[in-house]
């Protein structure tokens, strides 16, 4: 329950992001995500409803990406094209999902030493 209540309130901060904070994160996943495709393709960017105008605004900088909707997640990016049928899910939850299993051992730790 300790630690489901951590995660819980990691989340609500991760979510919570905003200004400058949020967007340099979500313009370094939008980058790495990018780096996925080739050249001279299409590709649809989904992301969090409440990061449309940010995503359309890095988007500005991506030749042939474009918003293509929303992703329930907490903030980043998932892209895809048909062109490669690669699809890069690069989102906060993702990373916290990796951050968390690759950390659990060392979380419990603290917070339960003895």
């Amino acid at each position: 329950d300790v630690l489901q209540s951590v995660r819980s309130d990691i989340e609500q901060e991760v979510a919570e992001l905003s200004g400058d904070e949020r967007e340099e994160l979500t313009a370094a996943l939008l980058e790495a995500t990018a780096a996925e495709f080739d050249d001279g393709e299409s590709v649809d960017v989904y992301g969090r409803a409440d990061d449309q105008e940010l995503l359309d605004d890095l988007l500005a900088d991506y030749d042939g990406f474009e918003y293509a909707g929303e992703y329930d997640c907490l903030g980043g990016v998932v892209a895809d094209s048909d062109q490669s049928r690669v699809r890069v899910k690069n989102t906060f939850d993702s990373i916290l999902d990796e951050v968390w299993e690759n950390n659990l051992r060392e979380i419990s730790d603290r917070l339960f030493e003895q």
